[in-house]
């Protein structure tokens, strides 16, 4: 099934300076997750990533609220890439016709998931508040 991406963003940062060589021993007696993206794949949508995020703090920089003919070219150089373990909980479920993930990181705690949301329910929210301003404005037209 995989992760859902956005999630794995909204659990993040993961602790990269305190990475370990990979030994499988570390996940025995365990079900993990394989990754979803090959290298090649993984490689292009950091660089993708970085570039937008280049793009964006050059941007910020620039006085005013328009620009045109901006050219960010960052070099990317001396990569080296390797698999490692991210210490993720994930759990996925069903509800009605439709699955649902929530995600947990492992080393900070840190929780994203999504849940079903009942329409019947938001529809009574918001009649109640409605409902609610009503009887504050009537009541502060009255003084």
């Amino acid at each position: 099934m995989g992760v859902h991406a956005p999630l794995l963003r909204g659990i993040e940062p993961f602790p990269t300076t305190e990475l370990k060589p990979y030994d499988a021993g570390y996940v025995a007696g365990w079900v993990v997750e394989r990754y979803q993206i090959d290298l090649v794949a993984a490689a292009t949508a950091a660089r993708d990533a970085m570039d937008a995020k280049l793009r964006q703090l050059c941007v910020a920089q620039i006085p005013g609220d328009t620009y045109r003919n901006l050219d960010v070219r960052a070099n990317y150089s001396g990569q080296t890439f390797k698999h490692i373990l991210a210490p993720v909980w994930l759990l996925s479920y069903h509800f009605g016709a439709k699955a649902f993930q929530p995600v947990m990181n492992g080393f900070t705690g840190t929780v994203a998931g999504e849940y079903p949301k009942s329409w019947v329910k938001v529809t009574l929210l918001v009649l109640a508040v409605i409902v609610v301003l009503i009887i504050a404005l009537s009541l502060g037209s009255h003084r």
